[in-house]
């Protein structure tokens, strides 16, 4: 809280540390927590502000991607009322580390850390994609008891990811979608660089940390803002983690 005064402490956050003190130390894990809300180009650090305005913004972008992918399901959803923040809020607040089990939890953040948030989207999207026949034969309660206490339970994470990596989904899409979006509710679509707090003296070296990879290697670029050169201690967390997790868990994508 006192690292990142803008936001502060959630109890959305509690979920992802406690993984990251699974797989490191706990002060490499405090330096991995703070990169995770740091990184640039990842809105993980707006999703846990008081307006939580990333958060919306994700939610419109995958409402407008289920409409794209699978259109009957859109309509279906709109039929009974339903809408994305019901269900998929937790997904994006906490990287899904909320409520699904351990190994899909690890294999997306595997994903998540070497390509970055776009993963996100394609893995909402994909697990809706799974369960498309069931989700289409469900009426309100039916479709809310899927999505909150059946789907984390039935969930293959090897088949949510290869769906989910399959999608014909664009980076250009997800900023298309993005502009729809701050055009309707007319806010600012200048997301703001992350205040840096860097590491102890110690720790701090010459470490480079691969930005966004666009979630499919679609669009690809190195760094920005600084943070590859500034945080070892970091780039050593994130290296930690997502080996760890390449190292355990069958199927994963190494960094």
């Amino acid at each position: 809280a006192h690292s990142l005064a803008e936001v502060g402490y959630c109890q959305g956050m509690g979920f992802f540390t406690a993984m990251f003190l699974i797989y490191m130390p706990e002060e490499q894990a405090f330096w991995q927590l703070m990169h995770v809300m740091q990184r640039a180009q990842s809105p993980i650090r707006g999703m846990f502000m008081p307006d939580m305005a990333e958060t919306h913004l994700s939610l419109s972008v995958m409402d407008k991607l289920v409409r794209h992918f699978m259109p009957k399901l859109h309509k279906h959803f709109e039929d009974l009322g339903i809408v994305f923040s019901m269900f998929a809020t937790h997904w994006y607040l906490t990287v899904f580390s909320s409520s699904f089990p351990f190994d899909f939890v690890t294999i997306v953040w595997d994903s998540f850390l070497a390509e970055g948030f776009k993963v996100l989207h394609r893995v909402c999207v994909g697990l809706l994609k799974v369960f498309e026949k069931e989700l289409l034969s469900c009426d309100f309660e039916g479709m809310m008891e899927l999505l909150h206490h059946t789907i984390p339970h039935k969930v293959d994470p090897e088949v949510v990811m290869d769906t989910a990596f399959r999608l014909h989904l664009k980076q250009v899409m997800i900023d298309q979608y993005a502009k729809e979006y701050h055009a309707e509710n007319q806010t600012d679509p200048e997301y703001p660089g992350p205040t840096a707090v860097a590491p102890p003296a110690s720790s701090v070296g010459g470490g480079w940390i691969a930005e966004d990879g666009g979630g499919g290697g679609d669009d690809s670029r190195k760094g920005e803002g600084g943070v590859g050169n500034r945080d070892s201690e970091m780039a050593a967390g994130y290296d930690t983690l997502a080996l760890a997790i390449s190292d355990e868990v069958p199927g994963a994508t190494t960094v």
